[in-house]
């Protein structure tokens, strides 16, 4: 059964893709405080939560969510990918806190866990960033190809370079992938960039 009727999503990828993904069994890879995961739990999806700090979240899951959102507090590099698992991976603002020998062994476990037509939806930074130029200019430690070490508490942060994000998914049909700058006043120049992703297991 496809999702067709819902409310408007927290994420402007999920409002335009949704509803091209099957009601089943989701993942949302660094949840933070839980928006994505209410929302999709909400919707009919049975959704399971992946992130180093998931206390937020616990304290807002009503009882009839509970067991709709199974929590996993942990880092996504210790997470277990079942094979065919899921109709839908998101993975909004999270893949970029890996270095990139990290990110392609990560990526090919996503692609593996998804089930046939399961979608991934994704969201990172890229080079285009003036954040980039900023560490660059301070001569933050480069710890791999535009991966530098940044404070905790994620402690790296991989730049994506132009057509990066749709290689690491190269396994999957691509629906969308868009590299972008937004408007931004509180960041270096007013601006931030970064790339969306959305693929399709075939």
């Amino acid at each position: 059964m496809s999702l067709e009727n819902v409310n408007l999503a927290p994420n402007e990828i999920l409002d335009r893709w949704i509803t091209h993904v099957e009601l089943g069994r989701a993942l949302d890879l660094g949840a933070g405080g839980g928006e994505v995961s209410l929302w999709l739990a909400n919707s009919g999806f049975s959704v399971e939560a992946v992130d180093r700090d998931l206390a937020s979240l616990r304290r807002s899951l009503a009882d009839d969510e509970q067991d709709r959102v199974q929590l996993f507090e942990i880092d996504i590099r210790e997470h277990h990918f079942d094979d065919q698992r899921y109709t839908l991976i998101v993975a909004f603002g999270i893949l970029h806190f890996l270095r990139p020998t990290e990110l392609w062994v990560i990526a090919d476990q996503l692609m593996a866990s998804l089930v046939p037509n399961g979608v991934v939806m994704c969201q990172v930074v890229t080079t285009d960033d003036p954040n980039l130029a900023a560490l660059q200019r301070e001569e933050v430690d480069m710890i791999e190809p535009n991966t530098y070490l940044v404070p905790p508490p994620q402690s790296v942060l991989h730049y994506f370079e132009p057509g990066e994000l749709a290689r690491v998914f190269h396994g999957l049909q691509v629906l969308e992938f868009e590299e972008y700058r937004s408007i931004d006043p509180d960041s270096l120049d007013g601006y931030r960039a970064g790339a969306t992703f959305v693929g399709k297991k075939r």
